[in-house]
């Protein structure tokens, strides 16, 4: 039997905003290629002979031309925003996929400082975080626990 290990959700988080790159890149080189094949409908459609045929093919080219131009713009804009996504950093919790600085990380309650999850004291200024438990184990929980995330005990008293 294989043993197959789990990668943390960070690094699911990463490799997901890459296929998105990969995305967005596919978008622009189809949304380029409509561009140029509508181009040359639009220079076939002017040297044909025949009304209808002149209209038509500039019609649906210049038609192609818009859409082609709506998804580069598109690709460009979903392009750009997965790059920004791939340099930020997950936040402190683990399992939780937002952007450090927001509601999810830990800070102290005083002075505002940046806490690790199991902190149950502020590093620079000393205040007791709330919403914390300590186990005797030495395991800090969410205060909302019943049982120690570590050895199990109970921790309501």
């Amino acid at each position: 039997m294989e043993n197959k290990e789990k990668k943390p959700v960070y690094q699911e988080a990463q490799v997901s905003k890459k296929h998105l790159v990969i995305t967005s890149i596919v978008v622009l080189l189809i949304s380029i290629g409509a561009i140029v094949g509508s181009i040359f409908l639009i220079i076939n459609g002017a040297n044909s002979e025949g009304t209808f045929n002149i209209v038509w093919k500039c019609v649906l080219g210049g038609i192609l031309v818009l859409l082609g131009l709506a998804f580069l713009c598109f690709g460009f804009i979903m392009f750009f925003t997965s790059m920004s996504m791939i340099n930020t950093k997950g936040s402190v919790r683990d399992g939780n996929r937002a952007l450090e600085g927001t509601v999810n990380v830990t800070k102290c309650p005083k002075c505002g400082s940046k806490l690790p999850d199991d902190a149950a004291f502020c590093k620079k200024c000393g205040t007791k975080v709330a919403g914390l438990v300590t186990c005797e184990c030495g395991q800090v929980n969410e205060a909302e626990a019943e049982f120690c995330t570590k050895c199990g005990k109970s921790l309501k008293k």
